[in-house]
């Protein structure tokens, strides 16, 4: 068993709106990834920035305590929440999600590790989405308490496991208008 969780509590400071709430389809974002993940996973968290923004998607919404932390603070309130020991995390603002890369991170998620990252067509760290254990708390909380806030540079001090994602899987970052406008065209 493993819990999900969708990031939903950045600035979307280069889309200059709320990313999560953008229109596909006919319906916001993070409704279109969480009812991805619902049918995968007995419990959904939802991260965000404040309350009540979310609260529409009816599932759980883990508010950050303290503003402006990061996904990496994020990652740990939402690890100290979830009912599982594994917590696969997706960010809002992908969405299509490739579901049986996906099953392939949490069969490779087994006690032994501490997170599977995927690494992109150009070797680099997905870090967004991607299977944390609880173990991972141990490691990482004393190096965030330490000022640290990007999840890779906590990698080298964890059990680390990585798949590449294979060349058939394109991840659909909507950072950007450009990139809301080319996904929309390309429906």
């Amino acid at each position: 068993m493993a819990s999900a969780a969708i990031l939903a509590g950045g600035q979307s400071r280069r889309m200059g709106r709320d990313k999560g709430l953008l229109d596909i389809g006919g319906q916001p974002l993070i409704q279109r990834v969480a009812s991805q993940l619902a049918p995968h996973f007995d419990e959904l968290l939802i991260s965000a920035a404040s309350p009540g923004i979310y609260e529409f998607l009816g599932f759980p919404v883990v508010v950050d305590s303290i503003d402006d932390q990061g996904p990496l603070f994020a990652l740990l309130e939402l690890l100290d929440r979830a009912r599982h020991q594994r917590l696969f995390i997706a960010p809002c603002d992908v969405p299509d999600l490739p579901m049986a890369f996906v099953n392939e991170m949490l069969a490779l998620a087994t006690p032994d590790v501490d997170a599977v990252v995927p690494l992109n067509h150009q070797g680099i760290f997905e870090p967004l989405l991607a299977v944390y254990q609880r173990s991972f708390l141990s490691v990482a909380r004393p190096l965030v308490d330490g000022g640290e806030r990007t999840l890779p540079r906590v990698y080298p001090h964890i059990r680390l496991a990585t798949l590449a994602l294979p060349p058939e899987i394109r991840l659909h970052n909507l950072n950007t208008p450009a990139d809301y406008s080319a996904y929309l065209l390309g429906q």
